[in-house]
């Protein structure tokens, strides 16, 4: 049995039954709902009314700035005299050196189409709901790409400073797939990220609900198949639910629970096919995970999806939002075909740098 595109003699299933249909009009579809992408659990996304435009980063650190100008008599936590103290009698404390700085940062959304055909001929002959599947794909399609760019995006070291951007090596000694009880190395890694995402905030990251582990499926089962996992998941009274893959959590069929070590685990299933010259004969061959094996992102979201403009939000990823998922259809009569597309229109930012973290090369290479 072959696969094969579209056309007037393959649309409808041949019968000496004129009546006959397809049973239950059955259609087996492998379609990504956008309603239902994962990303929308770990970024924001941003309404905006111009394709282009600014937003603004406030500084860190002054917010939790301790000392006013020269601090005098420093003997570890007593400060004599921090620059805030207003004696009486005294003139009060000036703002000259206490002041917030911002920065403008440039958005400019992309707008893409995703369009495909139909033939009437085609539509009048098939005895499926041909037109729904076809959308469905180019939705799915849309979906993709917009997945794709999120993840290309928030796994951009140069978008991030330095000290939040490690190996796994450099970071705890070791890869993570090697670690053992006693090593415990993805503990010694998430504690070490997320100390460094509340430091680098002022603890405005606080809530472990706010801060997401993200990975693919192939690095999921490898730290899930460590003895630091294995050994500890194994002792646990549901263990066996874990095990059965009826934990309520996303992670449950790749072996981690719903959190480690605090922070939420999302394993990321995107999958794209970067074959260019496709043919039914070949429609798997390409097929990978959008997001890369071995490489770890941590990300913050404090608050819901969706982030109005002009709002402070330490949300690490944004995404402006132009045009989202439009669906359109028109007839084209000199050539006789029903067009299609969906469009989308965006863009994504490392909006808050400072509240997230890329981990590369946790896995032993092959």
């Amino acid at each position: 049995m072959a696969f094969y595109y579209p056309g007037y003699q393959n649309v409808y299933v041949k019968s000496t039954n004129t009546n006959q249909k397809v049973t239950a009009n059955l259609v087996i579809n492998y379609g990504r709902d956008p309603k239902k992408l994962l990303m929308n659990q770990y970024i924001s996304v941003v309404p905006v009314s111009h394709m282009m435009g600014k937003y603004r980063r406030i500084a860190a650190g002054q917010a939790w700035k301790s000392a006013l100008g020269t601090v005098q008599g420093t003997t570890g936590l007593a400060l004599t005299n921090n620059g805030f103290q207003w004696p009486i009698g005294q003139a009060s404390p000036k703002g000259d050196a206490n002041k917030f700085p911002t920065e403008l940062a440039d958005y400019s959304c992309q707008r893409y189409r995703f369009p495909t055909n139909l033939d009437m001929p085609e539509i009048d002959m098939a005895d499926y709901e041909i037109e729904a599947v076809s959308y469905n794909g180019i939705a799915t399609q849309a979906a993709t790409n917009r997945m794709r760019v999120v993840i290309g995006t928030a796994l951009d070291t140069t978008a991030y400073p330095n000290t939040h951007v490690s190996t796994s090596t450099a970071l705890v000694g070791n890869y993570l797939d090697q670690s053992t009880l006693a090593t415990r190395l993805v503990q010694k890694a998430i504690t070490k990220i997320v100390t460094r995402i509340m430091l680098d905030t002022g603890s405005a990251i606080l809530s472990a609900d706010d801060i997401f582990v993200v990975m693919n499926p192939n690095t999921a089962g490898a730290l899930a198949a460590t003895e630091e996992f294995a050994s500890t998941v194994i002792q646990q009274v549901d263990a066996i639910k874990l095990l059965q893959g009826d934990a309520p959590n996303d992670a449950r069929a790749f072996g981690l629970p719903y959190k480690i070590y605090g922070a939420r685990v999302f394993i990321d299933t995107t999958v794209e096919n970067t074959t260019i010259d496709m043919t039914p004969a070949n429609l798997t061959s390409g097929n990978q995970f959008v997001f890369p094996d071995g490489q770890i992102l941590v990300v913050s979201r404090p608050g819901g999806i969706e982030w109005a403009p002009g709002s402070v939000n330490p949300c690490t990823i944004g995404l402006f939002e132009y045009e989202a998922f439009t669906a359109e259809e028109w007839t084209n009569e000199k050539d006789r075909l029903i067009e299609m597309a969906v469009t989308e229109n965006f863009d994504v930012q490392v909006v808050a740098p400072l509240s997230g973290y890329v981990l590369t090369n946790v896995l032993t290479p092959p």
